[in-house]
């Protein structure tokens, strides 16, 4: 487990990574219409040799998202394990559309309304 700083830092290195490579596609994207433009009709050829995005940037971008997904996980904390309702361990599935109900997620301790107990 590595700590809040050292987690927020790699965090912070992602997004930067992000948004560098971003800016490296639209400075790309810029010299080749520049391109394009200068060499006028005969940019048939051009056109193949500016069609790939350079390796650079989709590495960067790889990179970043990579840091940012772990990130993200590191940061969040222990994972808590799904597990089945004890119900669904005595049903059999040998039944065709046989489907388990969805467990409902009850994050919160108190109702939306206030229910007036009288």
């Amino acid at each position: 487990m590595i700590s809040k700083l050292t987690g927020s830092l790699i965090l912070l290195t992602g997004i930067l990574l992000g948004v560098h490579s971003s800016m490296g596609m639209l400075q790309f994207k810029h010299f080749v219409s520049i391109h394009t433009e200068a060499s006028g009709a005969s940019g048939a050829q051009s056109d193949n040799t500016f069609s790939k995005v350079p390796m650079d940037i989709i590495a960067e971008c790889l990179v970043g998202l990579l840091l940012i997904l772990l990130s993200v996980a590191q940061l969040n904390g222990n994972f808590k394990e799904i597990v089945n309702p004890p119900q669904s361990n005595v049903r059999l599935f040998d039944q065709l559309f046989y489907s388990e109900d969805f467990a409902t997620l009850q994050q919160r301790k108190h109702p939306l309304i206030a229910v007036d107990k009288e």
